[in-house]
């Protein structure tokens, strides 16, 4: 199991959670499933803030197929509980969404950013003061229901070696961001010096770092790479 945040998360009145529960909530084939809360709720509640980030969404993602109802109750509750110290299931307003259409199951999240009780701001998840959280989360979740785990080394995806990458520049870009983005999906990589330090791992030297990209040195000439993954900015999450 790991833990994702979405990249979307409600910028002003500009930004309507309503994008954020109808992708939760219109699935092929009844592979969307209410578990728990009420997503048009919470999307009411989102959409009547004047806050700049209206809401929190994301999900619980693991390599299981499904997992008994008791267990998905349980761990529901425990992200809550480490996401919320502290506070009272009154203050907050939460939903929660199963995916299955995918081969896998998904807990999908939803929270209007607001303590019900104040009307004041509450901000669940901020990743640079968050994230050792929601990887210790990860870890214990997976160690005591006993769930795929990312971080086994027997699970961890390659990329591409640096002898092995094609002589064509396209191709080569090509192949190093699946590479990279296999590593990402595995929970591997997270912002752009997680993707500096797999390059390197796989045995490519950074050439030069500029905001927009990356170059490594291959036979010959630098590679540049651009796209997403080699922006400074870069933060992994799945996008709406």
């Amino acid at each position: 199991m790991i833990v994702k945040f979405f990249k979307k998360h409600g910028k002003g009145k500009a930004s309507s959670c309503k994008a954020c529960v109808d992708y939760l909530l219109n699935k092929p084939d009844d592979t969307a499933q209410i578990l728990q809360g009420d997503p048009r709720l919470s999307q009411s509640i989102a959409d009547s803030l004047d806050f700049n980030n209206t809401y929190t969404a994301g999900c619980l993602s693991f390599e299981e197929k499904d997992l008994p109802e008791s267990q998905k109750r349980e761990i529901m509750a425990r992200f809550e509980k480490a996401m919320f110290a502290g506070l009272e299931p009154e203050q907050y307003n939460i939903a929660w969404v199963q995916h299955t259409d995918k081969g896998r199951l998904e807990l999908n999240f939803v929270i209007p950013n607001v303590e019900l009780t104040t009307g004041k701001r509450l901000q669940p998840y901020y990743d640079r003061a968050d994230r050792p959280l929601a990887e210790n989360f990860k870890q214990v979740i997976n160690h005591e229901y006993n769930l795929s785990d990312p971080n086994d080394p027997t699970k961890q995806k390659s990329l591409i070696d640096r002898k092995d990458l094609p002589t064509d520049k396209k191709q080569a870009l090509q192949a190093i961001t699946d590479g990279l983005t296999a590593l990402a999906n595995a929970g591997h990589i997270n912002d752009r010096k997680d993707v500096i330090n797999a390059l390197e791992r796989a045995g490519f030297e950074i050439a030069r770092i500029t905001p927009k990209n990356l170059s490594i040195k291959t036979d010959g000439q630098n590679l540049r790479l651009k796209g997403a993954f080699y922006e400074q900015d870069f933060r992994f999450s799945n996008d709406l």
